[in-house]
């Protein structure tokens, strides 16, 4: 199997393991937990076999109850949540459809750092979502249409706890959107 992509959890020193998880070419994921002092142990896959392909890998998170959480794109313009369980190791937790078009993929995932916020991409659609403590997705901000294609996104956090959105496009340009705390 060739790799195609991967992600790797930030180690904080509370930590007790690290989890990294590869995506290989055909859209398969591969989990792997490393603890301090010893190999790393593979424990199984990402996806549901009941989904369309793998197509991204989002970063890993530490949600605001402190679960590590992942978002995953995927063929035909869906995004899902997983939550890392440990052994288990990951248990869907959500998912949003970011496309209006069956033939788009999710093309980029991208959490915040504290895990509220969402933004997917597909060929036609950017989308960010607020993800509250067990609640439904919030649709916050939508672009549509092709020039809205995007290459790069990060989430930042700013002082007073709003967010910062910088998206960056094909075409050429940066857009940034500021996001204020939800009550």
């Amino acid at each position: 199997e060739h790799i195609d992509g991967g992600v790797l959890s930030r180690f904080r020193r509370a930590d007790e393991e690290m989890v990294l998880v590869l995506r290989s070419l055909q859209g398969s994921t591969k989990t792997f937990v490393a603890r301090p002092g010893q190999q790393w142990q593979l424990l199984g896959p990402v996806e549901d076999a009941r989904k369309a392909r793998v197509t991204c890998l989002g970063n890993i998170r530490r949600s605001a109850t402190a679960h590590r959480m992942m978002a995953l794109g995927h063929r035909g313009g869906l995004v899902s949540l997983w939550q890392f369980e440990g052994a288990s190791p990951w248990k869907e937790v959500g998912q949003m459809k970011v496309s209006h078009h069956d033939w788009e993929s999710v093309t980029l995932a991208v959490l915040s750092e504290d895990g509220s916020l969402l933004l997917a991409a597909s060929q036609d659609n950017v989308m960010l979502f607020s993800l509250p403590d067990d609640n439904e997705a919030v649709e916050l901000k939508h672009l549509h249409g092709g020039a809205s294609q995007i290459s790069a996104a990060s989430i930042a956090s700013l002082p007073g706890a709003g967010k910062l959105v910088v998206l960056a496009y094909q075409r050429g340009g940066l857009e940034g959107w500021t996001v204020d705390p939800v009550d």
